[in-house]
């Protein structure tokens, strides 16, 4: 798989930090997910509410990144956020064994930030 990306059309106001989510498929989950897979997951994320952009890698394993750019009151909440709204919208792509092993915030409007 090399990746799932697109871009959401509506942007709400707000901080926007991008974050960068080290996930991977466990338990019942296939032990590596497609791009059909996937594209319903990543689907899902632009759909909601302050979600700018969502992609997904991955190398073929169990292993995958989860990107997204989203509005967040401030950083621990893009860090609360980012990885529930993952999460949520793997369910409903019937991932049920995903998991987030780390979740980092890697921009904040164009600029590199600490987490």
């Amino acid at each position: 798989m090399e990746m799932v990306a697109t871009t959401a059309t509506a942007w709400p106001a707000g901080p926007v930090w991008t974050l960068e989510l080290e996930a991977e498929l466990t338990g019942d989950a296939p032990a590596a997910a497609g791009d059909q897979a996937l594209e319903p997951m990543v689907e899902l994320m632009l759909r909601t509410r302050g979600v700018r952009q969502a992609w997904i890698t991955g190398d073929g394993s169990a292993a995958l990144t989860v990107n997204l750019v989203l509005a967040a009151a401030s950083a621990p909440d893009a860090l609360r956020r980012g990885p529930a709204l993952a999460r949520a919208c793997a369910r409903y792509a019937s991932l049920r064994g995903f998991a987030v092993r780390d979740a980092r915030i890697t921009g904040e409007g164009g600029r590199t930030v600490s987490s």
